[in-house]
């Protein structure tokens, strides 16, 4: 279904109050939104209790991608007080230019 989903369990309440930043570096800038071609990524940073479900031991959350293609998916949890709680880098497959 094009989305991303954050899974977490044991849930605790710091993993429903942290934020969550979400950067998408598309296999072409140009198929970016205007105001984002400069940066090259596209963000979808996002907070918990927008896209966020608790279910008893677990935490869920889907994010919708876009329909461009995608090369890199760079996300993690932070909370302002605290910093970054984790970080990743995912590099998709067959994300080269054809």
């Amino acid at each position: 279904d094009n989305q991303l989903i954050y899974r977490r369990q044991p849930c605790r309440p710091a993993d429903t109050a942290a934020a969550f930043f979400l950067h998408l570096v598309p296999v072409a800038a140009a198929d970016l939104p205007p105001p984002r071609q400069q940066y090259g990524f596209d963000s979808r940073d996002f907070d918990f209790a927008h896209y966020g479900r608790h279910f008893d031991s677990q935490c869920l959350a889907a994010v919708t991608l876009p329909d461009y293609p995608i090369a890199e998916i760079k996300t993690g949890q932070y909370l302002p007080a605290q910093g970054k709680l984790w970080t990743t880098r995912l590099t998709l497959p067959n994300s080269a230019p054809q």
